[in-house]
């Protein structure tokens, strides 16, 4: 009976130290492959997401930002993303998926300068198929199309997390 409750012990003590020691944490959140789904952009024309990818290096990613027309922290974060894209040059590729549609969508995104990656979730589809509750969020996602992170909200640590984890690209 010792012998069994000593088994028992070295067993659960060499499990924790198998989860504290990374690599159960590298097993435990592998990247998930995003599906290629269709995405409408301000003007109504249909895209499929994979293709939004070309022209990036095999190296690139992608910032895929979820925003609302009516969330303030989303106008302060989408400036910042832009210049994070445009340092980063051909490497980075921006996409902001607004949760609504309609000419307001137009107008907020021309006044943010991102008219030309601004995409709408005209069915809603989008926002169920990467759970978004609320806005600001943001997805960094490889060339492979594999999710490399995800940024909940808008603040200044986030925005250098951002910078980060594409720089490390």
């Amino acid at each position: 009976m010792k012998i069994h409750a000593r088994r028992t012990s070295l067993l659960l003590i060499f499990f924790i130290i198998f989860i504290c020691s990374g690599t159960a944490g590298e097993l435990q959140s592998p990247r998930v492959k995003v599906e290629n789904f269709t995405v409408y952009d301000i003007n109504g024309k249909r895209h499929l997401f994979y293709d939004l990818f070309r022209g990036l290096p095999k190296d690139g990613v992608v910032i895929l930002n979820f925003t609302s027309i009516h969330c303030r922290p989303c106008r302060k974060e989408i400036p910042e993303l832009v210049s994070i894209a445009r340092t980063a040059g051909n490497r980075v590729g921006l996409i902001c998926i607004y949760l609504e549609h309609g000419v307001q969508v137009s107008e907020n995104a021309s006044s943010l300068g991102v008219a030309d990656r601004a995409y709408v979730d005209l069915f809603g589809n989008i926002k169920r198929k990467f759970d978004i509750k609320r806005v600001p969020l943001t997805f960094i996602i490889g060339r492979d199309y594999t999710i490399q992170s995800r940024i909940d909200g808008y603040s200044a640590e986030n925005i250098k997390k951002i910078e980060h984890l594409v720089s490390l690209q």
